[in-house]
């Protein structure tokens, strides 16, 4: 589990305004309150960031100009 990702689903689930979000072996991790959230949980877990690229699509504004490489676009 220590170096299994964070991969985003979706926007507005389970609850408008937030972006759900699952980690393999960590079941309490449901979602996230927006991509800086998202960027400090994988930080802190030190683990990678996978965005499906139609998701990404729709919140690139939200993201750095630059990915770091620890964020992955699918």
């Amino acid at each position: 589990m220590s170096e299994a990702p964070i991969e985003l689903v979706a926007l507005d689930e389970p609850y408008e305004g937030v972006i759900s979000a699952h980690r393999d072996g960590e079941p309490s991790f449901s979602h996230v309150q927006d991509v800086a959230d998202t960027i400090m949980a994988a930080l802190s877990r030190g683990v990678d960031l996978i965005v499906p690229a139609a998701l990404f699509a729709e919140i690139q504004n939200s993201f750095p100009p630059e990915l770091p490489p620890y964020i992955k676009v699918r």
